[in-house]
C-alpha cells in the first residue's frame, strides 16, 4: 500500500489556464490510480492560501493543527467512488468559490511539507511508499538565505523518512537552478552533477499517468547476498526491468444489498463411518495440525509442514558465481523469464559498492558476463542466469533506457526447448529478385516500437466500462497502435507496380452461394426422409454420409421406441 500527497501552490489561481490544467493532470491520475491501485490513499493540500477551512470530511486530520497559509482538500484516505465525485464537482464548477473560500497569500514552504509529513504518519496504515507530488510554477520559494536553509533542512527531513518528491511545473520557462536542484538532489540523496533537468512539458504529460508508474529507485523485488568465492561476499538488490499490467480480480457480490461475498477455507478432521459415510465428532483442522503422510514399502511416513518446508527449500537464497563467458556466448532474448536488474547496496555488507563497481568496470573492458546460481528467495527452485554489464543510456529518448549495473538474463533448461521437425517440409523455391523486392516493401511497413503507445485491448475495454459506468463519462484514450493506412499505400505504391507487372493482378474468387455445383448451377434439393423409409440399413447410410442430420428428433425417438431402446426421456 502506497499513499500520494498533491500539494498545489494557490498561486496557480492568479492563472486560470495553468490553474485549470493542473486539476486535469490530477484528474486523469487520480482516475488511473483507481483503476490501477484502489487500495493506495491519496490526499490533496493547498498552500500558499489566505484561510485554511476545514475539509469536507475531517477523519484523520482532527488532531493535526493546519498551520497557517495551508489547507487540506481531500485527508488521506482511499480513493473511492465518492471521493471522485467530490473531487469532480470542485473542478467542475467554481472551484467552489476558491478565492473566498481559500484565497492566496504567500506562505511557508516548511509548513505545507510539514503537514504533508504528519498526514502520512497519521495514516493509520504501514505505508510501502510515501510521495509528494508538487505543482507549482514559482521557481524560487524563498526570500531570503536562512528561508532557504529551513526548506533544505525539510528536504534532509524527507530524506530520512523515505519520502520521495516530485516536482511539475506548471510554466514552461522553469528554472530548476535556484532552488529546485539541490532540493531534490538532497531528498533523493543524489549528487547535484547527477542531476538532469527534466523537460516542464513533459514533466505534465507524464505526471497523469506518474501513479501507476510508481518510483522503484528503493523498491526492490528482493535483497540477495552475491558469493564470489570463499569469504568473499557482497549485497545487492535485485529490480524489475519491465511492469506488467494485471487484471483485476472479479468478485461475488451478494444479490440483495451488493455485498463482497468472502469465502473462507475450514478443514474438520474425525472418524468417518461406513455406513453413513459421515464425519463422527468433527473438530477443526489447524495448519499447524496437518502432515503429510506417503506409503513407503507398506509403512505410512508422515512429514509435518516444516520438514515439507525443508525439503522444497534445502538452499537459502543467495548469487553464486561460478565462472565467466564472453557476453556473445549467450543471448539476452530467450523469452525464458522478463530480465531484471542487479544494483549493489552497503545496506547489509560495507563495501559492496566499491567491490561491485570494481567487477563490473572489469567485466565491461573484458566482454565478459557472469555466470551464476541464484535462488531469489526461500522454497524457490535454483536458476541459472548470466549478469551481462549494461551501461547507462547515451540517448535519453530511448523508451526503455539502460543503466549502469548487471542484467539478469535467465538462461534456459533442457526441457524448454522446444523440437520442431521441419526436414521432411517442403522448402519452396524462390527467385533472389522476388525475395529482395518483398523485403524492400516490408521495410517501408516498419514503424517505431514504443512500448507506451501499445495498451492491451481487452484491459482498456474493461477499464472503460468501469470508468462509464461509475462516473458516467468517456476516457476518450486516442488508439495510436492502428498506423496511418493512406500514409502507408505512399510509401508502397511503387513497389505494387513492381508486383504487379511481375505476378499479375490477384484473382477475385467470388463466394459460391449455397445451394450451386461446381459448373455453378444450382443443386437440387435433398427429398424429405418419410416415416417408412427409416430402416436401420437407412440410417447407417446417413451416418456413413454424415448427414444424420436429415432426420428430426421425432423421427429418431420413434426408431429408437420401435426397437425397445430404453433411457428415452421427454426432453431428449
Amino acid at each position: 500500500r502506497s499513499s500520494f500527497i498533491f500539494l498545489i501552490d494557490a498561486f496557480l489561481y492568479k492563472n486560470r489556464e495553468r490553474f485549470e490544467k493542473t486539476f486535469e493532470i490530477i484528474n486523469a491520475a487520480m482516475i488511473s490510480k483507481i483503476l490501477t491501485h484502489g487500495k493506495d490513499l491519496v490526499g490533496m493540500v493547498f498552500y500558499n492560501t489566505e484561510h485554511s477551512p476545514e475539509p469536507k470530511d475531517v477523519e484523520g486530520i482532527s488532531d493535526i493543527l493546519v498551520k497557517k497559509n495551508t489547507a487540506v482538500f481531500l485527508p488521506l484516505k482511499e480513493l473511492s467512488k465518492e471521493v471522485v465525485d467530490y473531487f469532480l464537482n470542485f473542478n467542475g464548477g467554481d472551484y467552489f468559490n476558491f478565492e473566498t473560500r481559500y484565497g492566496c497569500e504567500q506562505g511557508n514552504f516548511a509548513n505545507a511539507l510539514w503537514l504533508c509529513t504528519t498526514m502520512f504518519k497519521r495514516s493509520g496504515y504501514k505505508l510501502q511508499q510515501n510521495s509528494i507530488v508538487l505543482f507549482t510554477d514559482n521557481d524560487k520559494p524563498y526570500d531570503s538565505s536562512q528561508e532557504f536553509q529551513i526548506y533544505m533542512q525539510k528536504a534532509k527531513d524527507l530524506l530520512e523518512l523515505s519520502i520521495d518528491v516530485n516536482v511539475i511545473p506548471m510554466a514552461d520557462e522553469f528554472d530548476y537552478e535556484p532552488f529546485y536542484k539541490e532540493f531534490i538532489c538532497t531528498v533523493q540523496d543524489n549528487p547535484l552533477d547527477a542531476f538532469d533537468t527534466p523537460d516542464p512539458q513533459e514533466e505534465r504529460e507524464l505526471a497523469s499517468d506518474r501513479l501507476y508508474r510508481l518510483n522503484y529507485r528503493k523498491r526492490c523485488n528482493f535483497n540477495l547476498t552475491w558469493s564470489l568465492g570463499p569469504d568473499v561476499e557482497l549485497s545487492v538488490r535485485v529490480y524489475n526491468m519491465h511492469k506488467s499490467l494485471y487484471y483485476p480480480k472479479s468478485i461475488k457480490l451478494f444479490r440483495e444489498d451488493n455485498k463482497i461475498v468472502t469465502a473462507k477455507h475450514s478443514y474438520q478432521i474425525g472418524a468417518l463411518d461406513e455406513e453413513t459415510h459421515e464425519i463422527k465428532e468433527p473438530k477443526y483442522c489447524s495448519a499447524g495440525d496437518k502432515a503429510k503422510v506417503i506409503t513407503v514399502g507398506g509403512e505410512k511416513i508422515k512429514f509435518s509442514e516444516e520438514e515439507l518446508a525443508k525439503m522444497r527449500g534445502p538452499l537459502p537464497p543467495e548469487l553464486k558465481l561460478l565462472g565467466f563467458k564472453p557476453i556473445s556466448a549467450f543471448n539476452p532474448n530467450n523469452f525464458i523469464k522478463t530480465p531484471s536488474f542487479v544494483y549493489p547496496t552497503d545496506d547489509v555488507i560495507d563495501g559492496s559498492v566499491k567491490l561491485f563497481r570494481t567487477l563490473w568496470e572489469q567485466c565491461l573492458a573484458k566482454q565478459k558476463a557472469a555466470l551464476c546460481v541464484m535462488i531469489p528467495k526461500r522454497r524457490a527452485n535454483p536458476c541459472y542466469v548470466a549478469l551481462i554489464p549494461t551501461k547507462k543510456s547515451e540517448d535519453e529518448r530511448e523508451e526503455v533506457p539502460t543503466n549502469d549495473g548487471f542484467l539478469v538474463v535467465y538462461l534456459p533448461f533442457e526441457v524448454d526447448f522446444r523440437n520442431f521437425d521441419l526436414e521432411d517440409k517442403a522448402v519452396p523455391e524462390l527467385a533472389p529478385e522476388n525475395i529482395e523486392l518483398f523485403k524492400k516493401l516490408t521495410k517501408k511497413l516498419r514503424r517505431k516500437y514504443k512500448p507506451s503507445l501499445f495498451k492491451d485491448p481487452s484491459l482498456k475495454a474493461l477499464h472503460d466500462n468501469i470508468i462509464r459506468l461509475a462516473f458516467d463519462f468517456d476516457l476518450n484514450d486516442d488508439d495510436n497502435v492502428m498506423p496511418d493506412v493512406k500514409l502507408q499505400d505512399e510509401r508502397i505504391q511503387q513497389y505494387v507496380d513492381i508486383i504487379t507487372q511481375k505476378f499479375g493482378e490477384d484473382l477475385v474468387v467470388t463466394k459460391r452461394r449455397r445451394g450451386e455445383g461446381d459448373d455453378g448451377s444450382p443443386q437440387p434439393k435433398a427429398a424429405k426422409i418419410t416415416d417408412d423409409q427409416i430402416t436401420r440399413e437407412k440410417i447407417q447410410e446417413l451416418i456413413d454420409s454424415n448427414s444424420l442430420e436429415r432426420l428430426t428428433i421425432k423421427q429418431l425417438k420413434a426408431y429408437l421406441q420401435q426397437n425397445d431402446v430404453s433411457g428415452i426421456s421427454s426432453a431428449t
